[in-house]
């Protein structure tokens, strides 16, 4: 909780830059939202021990007074609970968890991407593909089983982008 609450702060930060840099006449607003949702790679404990994963994902976006996003920072925060087969936890409670920008090429995503890209790199291109649209066509780019189908967006990002459009979507009905 503790990360997360950092890694908000630490994105308000960033995003208040953004605002203080831009133009004087033309009014800006943030929005900062985070959805958490249980990951794929949970098990439960059988014979092995088992997994509780949940993904924090965080956004914050700086949209113009036309609905334009004018500027998008992404990051998730992977919290990752080992439990044994008596129910038991197993991973250090004091542990911290970093999130995939901290970790940058440490997360280790490259080598099993098909275009070659960690994963900071296609979050960081999903924020520059979606900088200068509305949320309206952050909300219609074509995504099947979670991946985009968009041509022009594929060549960037392939990771499962479901949960970034979603959080983009409430940062930007968030954004004061």
């Amino acid at each position: 909780m503790k990360k997360i609450i950092s890694l908000a702060l630490c994105l308000g930060m960033v995003m208040s830059l953004f605002t203080a840099c831009g133009s004087k006449s033309e009014e800006a607003k943030t929005g900062f939202a985070v959805i958490t949702s249980a990951d794929h790679s949970s098990k439960d404990a059988g014979e092995k021990d088992g997994l509780a994963q949940v993904d924090s994902t965080a956004v914050a976006v700086l949209v113009d007074s036309k609905g334009v996003i004018r500027n998008c920072v992404i990051d998730v925060v992977q919290t990752k609970m080992n439990f044994n087969t008596a129910g038991e936890i197993t991973t250090d409670l004091s542990a911290q968890f970093v999130s995939k920008k901290e970790l940058g090429d440490a997360y280790g995503m490259k080598a099993a991407s098909p275009i070659g890209k960690e994963w900071f790199e296609q979050a960081n291109a999903f924020a520059d593909y979606i900088t200068g649209k509305t949320v309206a066509d952050v909300s219609g780019i074509a995504v099947e089983d979670g991946k985009t189908t968009a041509e022009d967006l594929k060549s960037s990002v392939t990771v499962t982008m479901t949960d970034w459009i979603a959080v983009v979507e409430k940062a930007n009905a968030l954004a004061r």
